[in-house]
């Protein structure tokens, strides 16, 4: 993706990020180029976590391992010169290349902080009841993006970033023991059980970009089975109740599928608004599919009949996602936007019957909406527990704000002296 370009000062020049395909490779790294109205050649400009910034009349600031760096760069001769100069450190960190400082063109730079004890992407599986009051712990901490209940309640499928790749692993409820499913250097991701509670469909990549491969896993097993591989999709969202098809749907959140076991996909229903779908979860019956859209240009919770997504119903007031259902099926959970836990009362006898979101607590969960592109709670089937993944922090001391931001004046002023 090529994103947040600048003009320089000649007008016709600018800057903008390009963000690598896999941000956690080793020969790969978000870069900063220098692109022209006149010509489509570009030029590297630098390699940089986000977008770089020009602030008159000849420094480009950019962020590296969490400083902020300033270096002097030539804007007639498209270049940098001389070495980088640290303006400050902990600075937090970008999403999508987006930078976490601005800078003003009389002295004044404003930047955004990590928040104080925030180890990163750890997270603590921890139970709550739906007041959300915390009921326990369960297992250890550790670096997981995905969590999805059995349906019979016992166990917990889940996925963890192992370095560069990710895996799946198993969660013993009635002991918290952790079991690792998936091994290798390829990818393994988005755990969707069966209805029995004996088998695990998930995802694999061997690298970004490639084809994914839908596998199977049956617990206690042999080795996995491959069930189909496209090289245009991007996620795996779900599973029938009667293991008959599963969804997923393409890289871009814009196509999605419904695929036959048999290897046949039921005809594609084709995005023509330029909306993102993603997270679509079957019905217990299997006759509904709850899923996300932003086609209201705000991220909304919906309920369509599978396979033809008719009789389409937002269920979602003020925005809202990571949609699950209960396992009779007469509610339905998500996140709003303000990171509440919502309910929704349905009847699907008859056609569907909604009632008024309720907000059951406020939830802390490690990417709301999931940034991974799945479940960041799951729910029991009788709705009366949820099972989050918490981020864990280390001990603040009182008084320290969440997050912070900073006002330097007159920051260029000890450049002076470099």
């Amino acid at each position: 993706a090529h994103v947040w370009p600048q003009f320089l000062p000649d007008g016709r020049h600018f800057l903008y990020l390009a963000l690598a395909s896999d941000p956690q490779s080793k020969s790969q790294s978000n870069s900063v180029f220098v692109g022209s109205l006149d010509s489509n050649q570009v030029r590297l400009a630098l390699t940089s976590e986000a977008a770089a910034r020009f602030c008159p009349p000849n420094h480009l600031l950019f962020v590296r391992e969490g400083s902020l760096l300033a270096q002097p760069f030539d804007a007639k001769r498209m270049r940098l010169y001389a070495d980088p100069v640290r303006v400050s450190g902990n600075v937090a960190a970008a999403y999508w290349g987006r930078a976490a400082f601005s800078v003003s063109q009389n002295g004044v730079l404003v930047f955004r902080s990590s928040p104080p004890g925030d180890p990163g992407d750890v997270a603590q599986l921890t139970w709550r009841d739906r007041t959300g009051t915390k009921l326990g712990e369960i297992g250890h901490p550790g670096a997981y993006e995905q969590v999805a209940l059995s349906p019979d309640g016992k166990l917990a499928a889940l996925q963890l970033k192992d370095g560069s790749v990710h895996h799946i692993g198993l969660l013993d409820l009635s002991n918290g023991v952790f079991s690792q499913l998936t091994f290798g250097p390829e990818s393994q991701l988005d755990p969707v059980w069966s209805s029995d509670s004996r088998r695990i469909v998930y995802a694999n990549y061997k690298e970004p970009g490639s084809p994914l491969s839908i596998m199977e896993l049956k617990l206690g097993g042999s080795e996995p089975k491959r069930l189909y591989s496209d090289a245009k999709a991007g996620q795996l969202d779900d599973w029938s109740p009667n293991g008959r098809f599963v969804i997923y749907h393409d890289s871009d959140d814009v196509s999605f599928h419904f695929l036959s076991l048999g290897g046949q996909s039921l005809p594609d229903r084709p995005v023509r608004d330029g909306s993102h779908r993603d997270q679509f979860h079957f019905s217990p019956d299997g006759k509904w599919v709850a899923y996300n859209s932003d086609e209201t240009r705000v991220l909304q919770t919906y309920v369509a009949t599978f396979p033809g997504l008719e009789q389409k119903r937002q269920l979602s007031g003020g925005g809202g996602g990571e949609p699950i259902w209960r396992g009779d099926g007469r509610e339905l959970y998500y996140l709003s936007l303000d990171w509440r836990m919502m309910a929704v009362p349905l009847k699907t006898d008859g056609g569907l019957q909604a009632g008024a979101p309720q907000a059951l607590f406020q939830a802390d969960v490690l990417n709301p909406f999931g940034e991974s592109g799945g479940n960041e709670y799951s729910v029991t089937g009788d709705g009366r527990k949820f099972l989050l993944l918490e981020p864990v922090k280390t001990d603040i001391p009182a008084g320290t704000p969440a997050e912070q931001i900073n006002v330097i004046v007159n920051w260029d002023a000890a450049l002076q002296n470099k």
